[in-house]
């Protein structure tokens, strides 16, 4: 392998799902596996630099003040490539970003690789790259709770990742949680929805 991955001592779940998937796809499109290894440790060759370990600041990748904590910083400079996320989230979706826009991997289909598309390529190579993404909006929950929804930016919860965008005290009906009936019937009842005869004190309305 020509390139080894950098990530942080003790990643996070974020920063694990990072790491794996960048490190299973390239070896999917190529058949190498590249190594993985912290930001103390000496490392010759080119690197991919994740998740804003020190040996990403000192290469001067920094993710600009502002931006969305789903966006990331795509940035090669050297022998480096740069995966910068806003926040862990926002480094996995860097790593997917560097796969689906730059190298043609997709996951059209849940479940399992039947709408997945893998190029396959002896060399991998990047031209130079200084890219800033973020999402349009925040609630994106398309196949919430599976991995396949994090393969496609989503921000709702994976197998294995929690969800980066949560509303409180929920998203679906939650008028009982914010407008309790026993309290705010009595002198607003225009608050509740009418049933044509009777306002209704069901919390799902």
């Amino acid at each position: 392998p020509a390139a080894t991955i950098i990530v942080r001592d003790r990643p996070t779940a974020e920063l694990r799902f990072a790491v794996d998937t960048l490190q299973e796809y390239i070896r999917r499109m190529s058949g190498a596996t590249l190594p993985i290894a912290t930001d103390n440790a000496a490392v010759t060759g080119n690197r991919v630099l994740l998740g804003l370990p020190d040996a990403c600041r000192e290469a001067g990748l920094s993710v600009p003040r502002g931006i969305d904590e789903d966006g990331y910083l795509l940035c090669t400079q050297g022998a480096d490539i740069g995966i910068v996320g806003a926040s862990d989230r926002g480094t996995v979706n860097g790593v997917i970003g560097l796969l689906d826009d730059h190298l043609g991997v997709r996951w059209y289909v849940p479940g399992d690789d039947l709408g997945t598309v893998v190029p396959h390529a002896t060399d991998i190579v990047l031209p130079e790259l200084n890219e800033t993404r973020a999402p349009s909006f925040a609630m994106r929950w398309v196949g919430e709770g599976t991995d396949w929804a994090v393969l496609n930016r989503q921000s709702c919860s994976g197998e294995s990742l929690p969800a980066s965008f949560r509303i409180e005290p929920g998203i679906y009906h939650t008028q009982a949680a914010l407008l309790p009936y026993a309290q705010y019937f009595p002198e607003h009842p225009e608050y509740f929805a009418f049933g044509g005869r009777i306002r209704s004190n069901d919390p799902a309305c």
